[in-house]
């Protein structure tokens, strides 16, 4: 069997899940264009179930974890999804308004978060970088000016080493320099 027909063969025996993930696509497509808010009805369904399955996996992952870190805020999360998941499936009207409001409202506190960094940022200038990253940044101009300057000199100067043994066994060392 040639190597393409091995890779077309190992291809070929999931092509249902391209077939299934097409045909979900198409009519979830077809949802948002002709009935909207079924089609958001179904979305909020999906994020409950995604909530309670991510929120049942964190409580999972702190008994399965050997970590002792972050043990709190697993099951703070865990707890938080499994709440918000079977709110979301148990109200599923209540959660077609809520969930793209509270979406809204995030994207607009983090919009103005990112605005307000961005005029500070604007209106430090060019110097607020702190002290830290100046330094570095200067080690690395500095580093990059000696290697300009060591390759500059490089090809003004090429110095070669040649050894040669004299008649009673010692060695001469001859540094030759060329231009």
């Amino acid at each position: 069997m040639s190597s393409l027909q091995e890779r077309m063969s190992g291809t070929t025996s999931t092509w249902w899940i391209v077939l299934l993930e097409g045909i979900v696509t198409l009519i979830f497509g077809l949802l948002l264009l002709f009935s909207p808010t079924m089609a958001l009805l179904i979305l909020v369904q999906f994020v409950g179930i995604y909530w309670l399955i991510s929120g049942l996996f964190a409580i999972v992952e702190i008994f399965a974890a050997n970590r002792t870190a972050f043990r709190g805020w697993l099951l703070f999360y865990g707890i938080i999804g499994i709440l918000a998941g079977l709110a979301v499936l148990r109200y599923p009207l209540v959660s077609m308004i809520l969930i793209p409001t509270v979406l809204v409202v995030f994207l607009g506190i983090t919009g103005i978060l990112m605005g307000i960094i961005s005029l500070v940022h604007g209106i430090a200038g060019p110097g607020s970088v702190n002290d830290r990253e100046r330094k570095m940044l200067k080690g690395r101009e500095r580093i990059a000016q000696r290697r300009r300057e060591e390759e500059k000199e490089a090809k003004i100067r090429k110095k070669s080493t040649r050894r040669r043994k004299r008649a009673d066994g010692s060695v001469l060392k001859l540094v030759i320099w060329q231009q």
